[in-house]
């Protein structure tokens, strides 16, 4: 089950100094140069997966968090719905489907965020581990809905024979040199934090509560993911309910 995240407004006074600034600069628009991950960041991709799963195989996974790479799969395998195997091949095949990922909600509060950081003249990249087969519905996602983010700064590998390409995200990243990224991956973090320069600073959006592996002072961990981390950006924190 999903949890309730802890109010933005007693989170961020649990934090160490350094955490409280970065997060301020993100309020503020002072960080200018921001790298955004897409799915679980931009857009609220395994909803739309999740849902498709349960049509096809049966299940109810539409509450659960997805915290591991394979989730669907190995949640299906363990209540003996279907093999690992054949839950596997099916979930590959609705997290590289044109058609599941056209329909991907974004995350409203972050595409608030970007659209005002555009006002403020923050320049924002979109760098995903996508394959490249799904480069079009990439573009034309990102088109709908954070068209402010030129084409040109999305970035998706040209690799159209892998699932996911992880060496062109952290590479890619790498070379844009932002001031702060947004990923979900702390996989994917960790890495990035090994070839990116050592002013960048990274927002894990962890989906629970242990954030225990982000212990570099760099890495601010946001359980509650991306709807937690808008509202610790958002200009009326006071307010929030």
């Amino acid at each position: 089950m999903s949890e309730r995240p802890i109010h933005p407004k007693i989170f961020e006074e649990s934090l160490p100094a350094w955490h409280r600034i970065f997060i301020e600069d993100f309020r503020t628009f002072k960080i200018k140069r921001i790298v955004w991950d897409l799915d679980e960041t931009l857009g609220d991709t395994q909803a739309v997966v999740k849902e498709e799963f349960d049509l096809i195989a049966g299940t109810n996974y539409k509450d659960r968090i997805l915290d591991r790479f394979d989730g669907l799969s190995h949640w299906a395998h363990e209540d003996g719905v279907m093999t690992f195997e054949e839950a596997h091949e099916l979930e590959s095949r609705l997290w590289t489907s044109e058609d599941i990922l056209g329909w991907v909600k974004p995350f409203h509060g972050i595409q608030v965020y970007s659209r005002d950081a555009d006002k403020n003249d923050v320049e924002q990249f979109v760098v995903t581990s996508r394959t490249g087969r799904l480069d079009k519905v990439t573009f034309a996602w990102s088109l709908i809905h954070y068209p402010w983010i030129p084409r040109e700064n999305v970035r998706i590998t040209t690799n159209r024979d892998v699932r996911y390409d992880f060496e062109f995200k952290v590479s890619e990243t790498g070379l844009i040199e932002p001031e702060a990224v947004v990923d979900d991956n702390n996989d994917h973090i960790l890495m990035m934090l090994k070839n990116a320069p050592s002013k960048t600073r990274f927002v894990w959006l962890a989906r629970l509560r242990d954030t225990s592996v982000a212990d570099d002072k760099r890495v601010l961990a946001v359980p509650g993911g991306a709807r937690q981390f808008s509202r610790l950006v958002s200009h009326n924190l006071d307010t929030l309910a």
